[in-house]
């Protein structure tokens, strides 16, 4: 079984830890979808951040794009051989994206919801 390994955690709170396994990957995941793309002089293509999501119509088309864009950076993680984006609003300020992700250790779920409000990730969880 993959334990998708171990890292220094700064979520939520920065208070620096050892996160391991799925708790890692969660984090990992997460991270990779709230940096600005171009933001890592080291890595330009990382990132893509989800929160500026909130401020768009989220018409069935440009749910699909974003489900793309979202695929593709996920799945840019080592462990992940495939994400698939289900999006659920939720009401007029929060809105859930499902993501169903193929690892190396088998299938995971990995749940976020963003808050216009708030403007930022109000759970991000992994199965």
């Amino acid at each position: 079984m993959n334990s998708f390994g171990t890292d220094i955690s700064a979520l939520p709170d920065l208070s620096f830890g050892l996160k391991t396994g799925r708790e890692n990957l969660r984090e990992r995941l997460l991270r990779r979808l709230t940096t600005p793309r171009g933001s890592l002089h080291y890595d330009p293509d990382y990132g893509m951040d989800i929160r500026l999501m909130i401020n768009e119509s989220l018409t069935a088309e440009v749910q699909y794009e974003f489900a793309v864009l979202i695929a593709l950076e996920l799945e840019k993680d080592e462990a992940v051989l495939t994400a698939r984006p289900l999006f659920e609003i939720l009401d007029q300020e929060t809105l859930r994206i499902r993501n169903e992700i193929q690892t190396t250790d088998g299938v995971v779920s990995f749940i976020l919801e963003l808050n216009q409000v708030n403007f930022e990730v109000l759970r991000a969880t992994i199965n």
